[in-house]
């Protein structure tokens, strides 16, 4: 079997596409083994939120950084538990009693330096 250059670069593509998607479902699957031994020896169901930081990468090069949360909200309300996805109306209130400054000016500032026109005699 001979692979050009090409073949080589379109299979190094598709592995690159696909590692972060298998590393994910990797974890998880160790997270759930995990999960599963502990809900084992306690003998108790185990209801887990994970709050975690993730990378977007590609081709191993991060592009940006955003939020994941595993939560089980539907199975958490299927056991009855009450819970609620929006942000609550207290932290509203808190936010609204420690007001931010609103500046309409830009971040950063230009200041124009005038010019000599024509040579510049040394003494």
């Amino acid at each position: 079997m001979n692979l050009d250059i090409s073949e080589i670069f379109c299979l190094f593509f598709v592995i690159a596409a696909l590692q972060p998607l298998l590393r994910k479902k990797f974890l998880g699957a160790m997270r759930q083994r995990l999960i599963a031994s502990f809900e084992k020896t306690r003998g108790s169901r185990v209801i887990v939120l994970i709050h975690r930081q993730e990378t977007m990468s590609l081709l191993g090069f991060p592009i940006f950084r955003y939020i994941d949360v595993d939560d089980s909200y539907e199975e958490a309300t299927n056991l009855g538990l009450h819970v609620t996805k929006g942000i609550p109306p207290e932290l509203y209130q808190l936010v609204s009693l420690y007001p931010q400054p609103v500046r309409h000016q830009p971040s950063v500032e230009y200041l124009p330096v005038p010019r000599l026109k024509g040579p510049v005699h040394k003494l």
